[in-house]
């Protein structure tokens, strides 16, 4: 209650699907070379040409995914046999195309996804032992990796609890391993029942799996071990082959036939419009779409002031996760309490006692604790949070005094962020 309590007071909301901007998502349609975008009632908006770098443009070579960087750009999966990674720069609307001769797909309608964490593209490869791909949008260059998977990978997905979802083999293969994004190392497999014939997926920041039985059209909800939890048939049949999960838990899937369906993590009756009659790959257009990593910074302030306040060995908190506060002795002598100021603006004063660096006013709390003892706390699991800064900063005080240390200005998401 105590955050939300702030969340309350600084009139924050979470986007839903009433509230997402006019251009919803973009798609891709079969083998095309356009990506179109649409409103979330499924009205057309309007298209934008992708260029292949190669011509004359072979056959097999048409676009696949996109995605959206928090920046505007679109990064596409752009081919098949020779793909490119073709970048489209909103602000200078111009194309960029990067690729690896070590990376191919397999001719298949609903293989080839590209996915984002920080500044690394990552995209796979289903040639024998093509491994997987990550991009550095810095460097420009290309590192290949995970190329002990004999059929390759059939898709990927970057999870909102901040891992890499990569599904082995041909397109009804059942085995998920799952990377770190930053050491690329792999952390563990999951094993899908047997059957399901998943070909798209996405993961919730619990490490809950989604995916669509090809079949059956049942969209599913794993336990991170790949147990079923619960199943929801989805309209228009069958052949559900790109799946996205949205900040908030929207979830909007596009099948073989033009139908995209729209539901969300409660499993809602879904809403659905057609945007063509090919298979249909498609994005939310949003810029805030990708899963968002917790980050705390340190502030001393104006004059500066002690730093004696941090998260232990924790990392910055994120939805739902339990977090500690801890204040080092030194701000007065002999202590009595410790205190915590948690607001929702940001401050710089000087006072006698040091720097206050959040801002009372701003919907401010103060908790006080016995001098030695963490404070605990809770990050609601409410993605009214995502994308804001809770301020804070401790002190200490004694029979006579007080003294203000630093301030942890925490950014909410929806992982904690790794080192």
């Amino acid at each position: 209650m105590l955050i939300r309590s702030i969340l309350g007071a600084l009139l924050l909301s979470c986007p839903a699907w009433a509230q997402l901007p006019p251009t919803a998502f973009y798609v891709t349609r079969g083998f095309g070379h356009q990506i179109y975008s649409y409103t979330v009632t499924g009205a057309p908006l309007r298209s934008l040409p992708v260029p292949y770098p190669i011509l004359p443009i072979p056959a097999t070579e048409y676009v696949r995914d996109v995605t959206v960087h928090p920046s505007g750009d679109l990064y596409v999966y752009n081919g098949t046999a020779a793909p490119f990674l073709s970048i489209y720069r909103s602000r200078e609307l111009r194309w960029e195309h990067y690729s690896d001769p070590r990376w191919s797909t397999n001719n298949v309608l609903g293989l080839g996804n590209v996915v984002l964490f920080r500044d690394q593209v990552f995209v796979h490869s289903f040639a024998s032992r093509g491994g997987l791909f990550r991009f550095d949008t810095v460097s420009r260059t290309f590192t290949h990796f995970a190329t002990d998977a004999i059929s390759g990978f059939g898709s990927i997905a970057l999870g909102q609890d901040g891992l890499l979802y990569a599904r082995e083999g041909d397109t009804d293969s059942n085995v998920v391993q799952v990377f770190d994004p930053i050491t690329l190392a792999r952390l563990r497999t999951i094993r899908l029942p047997v059957g399901d014939a998943i070909r798209t997926l996405a993961v919730t920041p619990r490490g809950e799996i989604l995916g669509v039985r090809w079949l059956s059209g049942e969209l599913v909800q794993y336990d991170p071990q790949g147990n079923p939890q619960r199943t929801m048939l989805l309209p228009v049949i069958n052949n559900y082959a790109d799946l996205n999960l949205g900040p908030c838990g929207e979830i909007a899937l596009g099948n073989r036939f033009g139908y995209v369906a729209l539901t969300d993590i409660s499993f809602s009756a879904p809403q659905v419009f057609r945007a063509g009659t090919e298979m249909t790959m498609l994005a939310f257009a949003r810029t805030d779409a990708q899963p968002l990593e917790s980050v705390a910074t340190i502030r001393l302030g104006v004059p500066p002031n002690p730093q004696v306040y941090h998260l232990g060995l924790a990392r910055p908190p994120a939805l739902g996760s339990r977090w500690q506060a801890w204040v080092n002795p030194g701000l007065v002598p002999s202590p009595i309490a410790d205190f915590l100021l948690i607001a929702g603006a940001p401050l710089e004063l000087p006072l006698r006692e040091g720097t206050l660096l959040v801002d009372p006013s701003a919907a401010g709390i103060l908790l006080s604790q016995p001098t030695g003892l963490p404070f605990f706390l809770t990050m609601p699991d409410d993605c009214t949070l995502l994308g804001h800064t809770i301020y804070t900063q401790a002190g200490s005080l004694n029979a006579t005094e007080f003294g203000l240390g630093n301030a942890i200005d925490l950014l909410v998401g929806h992982f904690q962020r790794r080192p």
